[in-house]
This record gives structure tokens, sequence and C-alpha cells, in this order.
């Protein structure tokens, strides 16, 4: 075995019924790769900070596991008022072939049971759970811009990064690119019904769907809400 940082280790078969193979690594990518699922570190400069690496070559290795479709970095101005938007990063599902969390299936296989056996106790759970996380995103318990903007930090807090626009129709769009959740709803689908149900309450003024699912293999969960009284286009 060589201790060469910049040696790629061997590709990863992508599937059983595939041919394909997954791009090889390098011991420093894999190395942020673990960094990206399991800290709360998003950017180039707090990874390099920890990698002990510079901000280029940090970004360089982004780049190779971006192209490869492992990470997916999302512009935002978070604390920003000018200058370039701050790119924070986050892993794909594929990037689970390379940094797997078995602790994840068993703890999924625990929330089947459960789901199971006392179907009535899970969904309160869930209830809870999403209830508190959306009491601390939008202390106001609202969609309005100014609230929107606010809850970024507070999501990043709890290991979630989140980011917000507008749509041509003028709904109000917020995308969940790292969901600290994800995994569970992917073993338990019922954590996604669940999740839209508590928001569907916490929103009340708003009409609000699920345009894409990060655990049904989207990058990211993104809701659309529109205020009730408003028409599309108006």
């Amino acid at each position: 075995m060589s201790n060469d940082p910049n040696q790629k280790q061997p590709a990863l078969p992508a599937s059983d019924d595939s041919e394909a193979q997954l791009p090889a690594l390098t011991p420093m990518q894999f190395r942020l790769l673990r960094l990206l699922k399991h800290s709360h570190e998003r950017d180039a400069a707090s990874l390099a900070s920890r990698l002990v690496l510079t901000d280029t070559a940090v970004r360089q290795h982004l780049s190779v596991l971006e192209a490869a479709g492992l990470v997916v970095g999302t512009a935002t101005r978070e604390g920003q008022a000018r200058g370039r938007p701050r790119i924070t990063y986050t892993t794909t599902p594929l990037a689970d072939l390379y940094v797997p969390d078995a602790s994840l299936k068993v703890l999924g296989a625990l929330a089947r049971h459960c789901a199971q056996t006392r179907p009535g106790t899970m969904s309160t759970w869930l209830r809870a759970h999403f209830e508190g996380v959306f009491r601390q995103w939008f202390p106001g318990g609202d969609l309005t811009e100014a609230e929107a903007r606010a809850a970024l930090a507070s999501a990043r807090a709890s290991g979630a990064v989140l980011s917000l626009e507008e749509g041509a129709d003028g709904e109000t769009i917020v995308r969940v690119h790292q969901c600290p959740i994800s995994a569970l709803a992917r073993e338990l689908p019922m954590v996604c019904d669940v999740e839209l149900d508590v928001l569907r309450t916490f929103w009340p003024n708003f009409e609000t769907r699920r345009g894409a699912c990060k655990a049904g293999g989207d990058y990211y969960c993104e809701f659309r809400g529109r205020l009730k009284d408003a028409a599309p286009g108006g």
C-alpha cells in the first residue's frame, strides 16, 4: 500500500447489474468526502482549515468530486452584502457508495420495526421532531422572505444546508441540500409524508407542495409555497 496521498484508490463497481465503474479517488478526496458527510464544514475555506490544505487545493479536489457526481455546490449570499457568493458543498446519494455508514441501516431497521409494531408512536415522534425543527428554523411561523433568509443560519447550526429563491410563477422555493434525516427517510418513506404534513400545518397561509425529494434520488429536497389568495403569475 502506497503512502502517496495522490495515488488513486481502485474504482468501485456502480452496481451488480452494471459494468460501469465509479471514478477512482485519491485518499485526500476520500477524506474530503468523509468530512462533508460527517461535519458542518461546507465551504472550501473551512474544509481547507480542517484538512490543512490551501483553499485552492481543496477547490481542485471539490471540482473532481463535483464532476464525478459525488458532491453538489450551491451558491449562497448568507451573511454577505456584496462580493462573490459563497459556495457550499453537500454530498449526493452516490457518495454513500464511497463513504457508507452501516449505523444508518441499523437505525432504518429500528425505525421500520417501530413503524410496524407501534405506528402511532413513530408518527408522534416524527411530528414532534419536525415541529421542533421548523420552530427553530422559522420562529415566526411564516414563509416571508425575511423569515426564510433568517432560517438559513438556523438550519446550518442543526446540520442542514438550505437555499432560497423565488420561482418564475411567484412561488417561494426552499431547497434543503443537506438534510439531517434523509438517510432515515430512504429507509422509511413515511418520514417525508409526515414532514410535508407538518409543514402544511406550520404554514397555514400557504399552499405548500413538495417539488423534489432527496430520499427519492434527487440532489435536494424542495418545498414550494404560495400565499393561498395569490394567483399564479400575480
